[in-house]
């Protein structure tokens, strides 16, 4: 998901907007672009190889990213969990947040 200005008329950078992404299934990935102030990035990933990358740039202000990745909480269920998350946010008072359960996972908030 990209969520940009490219109107040459303006700053270049798009503000106010949401991007969610939901996944269940396998070896699932996600990657959104936010530029801008005041955006909202949320993805939630559920069960197997999932990867999910959040960047808000151009030195934005008032953003938020979320990343919720683990299994579907269903009993009994034996899945090889091997998440990894990643939010880039380039900026003021933004707020990067990372939730992750399961096996293997890797997680990274710059």
């Amino acid at each position: 998901v990209e969520q940009l200005n490219d109107d040459a008329g303006d700053d270049g950078r798009a503000d106010g907007n949401t991007a969610d992404v939901d996944q269940s299934g396998d070896s699932n990935t996600a990657e959104v672009y936010q530029e801008g102030d005041d955006n909202v990035a949320n993805v939630t990933q559920l069960s197997d190889q999932n990867t999910a990358y959040i960047a808000q740039e151009a030195e934005s202000q008032n953003n938020t990213a979320t990343i919720n990745q683990g299994d579907e909480g269903d009993e009994g269920d034996d899945q090889d969990d091997e998440n990894a998350a990643g939010i880039d946010q380039d900026g003021d008072s933004n707020v990067g947040t990372i939730t992750q359960t399961g096996n293997s996972n890797d997680e990274g908030i710059t």
